[in-house]
């Protein structure tokens, strides 16, 4: 996420990387990189996610990655896509990504105030569409 590079180098990535294949979404902003081992094949492609259908040693999974718009209207399409992929979901699915929302101000970095109405639509999308957050050991944030 946030790679600031053209698709065009995504091959050169791949080799460094040392991964056989190589996937970039619609709008350019989400790249996907995977093994031979594994087998997968795009489900849903839109501006702000890419979700795909893995299969690895006999086992099938789902894997969402988000790329969030910054404005809060424009989310509300991605909100309305995750929650028609969890009402059809029958298979683990691992949703993750720059959401470019906090669920509380305690989360906030930066210079952006908190906005509690935007905190209520991704609360309501996490929890009409029973997603749970991974908890994490170590740092909140990285530097890359």
């Amino acid at each position: 996420m946030e790679h600031f590079q053209e698709p065009s180098v995504l091959e050169q990535f791949k080799r460094k990387l040392g991964m056989n294949h190589a996937l970039v979404n619609t709008s350019a902003k989400i790249w996907i990189f995977w093994r031979e081992d594994w087998v997968g094949s795009v489900i849903l492609d839109s501006a702000q996610q890419l979700t795909m259908k893995f299969i690895k040693d006999g086992k099938l999974f789902f894997i969402t990655s988000v790329y969030a718009r910054c404005n809060a209207l424009e989310r509300l399409e991605l909100w309305e896509d995750i929650l028609q992929m969890a009402e059809e979901m029958e298979d683990p699915w691992l949703i993750g990504g720059d959401f470019n929302v906090i669920l509380n101000k305690e989360e906030k970095l930066g210079d952006l105030a908190f906005t509690q109405s935007e905190a209520i639509d991704f609360a309501i999308c996490i929890n009409n569409c029973a997603l749970e957050e991974i908890r994490s050991i170590g740092s909140k944030y990285t530097d890359l």
